[in-house]
């Protein structure tokens, strides 16, 4: 009976006074969404950039995993998606604007490759670069 009584002691005492069981991530239904927000506009800022999901989520110190629930949690979208968004955006804003190539527009926009670019922008937008930019400019 001691002996019962004695790990009793010892697991109440642990679990009260111990940090080495709780989670150490942070849940991302509770994770701040203005922090969430604040990569949102590093995004902006650097849409012609490679943007790796570590280096995202490293600037609010999530591990990607963590990041990406709480980016959705925030935005309603997972971080690449909300990013393709914006480039496109940025994207038919130049064509709009402009008069620079499809190739600069491209880069400007974070596309390496021109291919690429086009097929994203049909897919998303239902038109080809050419018909987006004559039926807008018009």
């Amino acid at each position: 009976m001691t002996e019962s009584l004695g790990r009793a002691l010892v697991l109440h005492l642990l679990r009260a006074h111990s940090n080495l069981g709780e989670a150490r991530s942070v849940p991302a239904g509770r994770y701040p969404a203005s922090r969430v927000h604040r990569v949102v506009e590093e995004m902006r800022g650097s849409l012609d950039q490679d943007l790796p999901l570590s280096r995202l989520a490293a600037s609010i110190g999530l591990s990607p995993s963590q990041f990406v629930r709480a980016f959705r949690d925030a935005t309603g979208l997972p971080p690449h998606r909300y990013l393709r968004g914006l480039r496109i955006e940025r994207a038919r804003a130049l064509l709009e604007q402009t008069d620079l190539p499809v190739i600069e527009v491209a880069l400007r926009c974070g596309f390496g490759q021109p291919g690429h670019f086009a097929t994203v922008f049909r897919e998303v937008n239902g038109l080809s670069l050419r018909a987006w930019r004559q039926l807008n400019r018009a």
